[in-house]
């Protein structure tokens, strides 16, 4: 988590949060706990975070995983592999700590409304820049990678994060 002067900023994983916290870093912002750790604030701070259409999510953390193991296996498989065995985030919840957000980012959009909030927190509008880009999924969206089972697997674990920040299912 990040912080400074009654501003909190929770990093999720496969959000920008690595660009995003560099970013909060150069205005002053001090990491409290871990990057990706977060903690109850007080009712008067403003807390954000960024989130991302959770199918693009796993996309990523299946190149970011492949990459890292040297390994090529069928996202299919890997998608419900890394379901039934959750990792430490995705046990916390895609999304941890939106319950005390005052503002939620997208990632869709996320220089556009880093920049409303930062006007809305008296900070200088700063870019976010491009990090741990994958170059890996040459060029293709997120929904390449989905068929009817996979969305319906990814609907049943996490619907409901879907629907209540603002993304739709798939369709094929």
């Amino acid at each position: 988590m990040y912080v400074r002067e009654k501003i909190a900023f929770i990093a999720h994983p496969k959000t920008a949060s690595q660009a995003t916290g560099g970013v909060l870093k150069n205005l002053d912002f001090k990491i409290v706990g871990s990057h990706h750790s977060w903690q109850h604030c007080p009712e008067d701070w403003i807390v954000f975070a960024t989130i991302r259409n959770p199918f693009d999510l796993m996309v990523s953390w299946y190149y970011q995983e492949m990459y890292k193991s040297g390994a090529e296996v069928n996202f299919d498989w890997w998608l419900w592999k890394r379901l039934q065995e959750p990792n430490h985030y995705m046990k916390q919840g895609l999304f941890f700590g939106l319950g005390i957000c005052t503002d939620v980012l997208h990632f869709e959009n996320l220089q556009e409304e880093f920049d409303q909030l930062m006007k809305k927190v008296g900070l200088p509008q700063t870019k976010i820049p491009r990090k741990n880009v994958s170059d890996k999924r040459e060029g293709r969206h997120f929904i390449d990678y989905y068929n009817s089972e996979s969305i319906d697997i990814m609907m049943e674990k996490y619907g409901s994060t879907i629907y209540n920040n603002g993304y739709t299912t798939l369709k094929i």
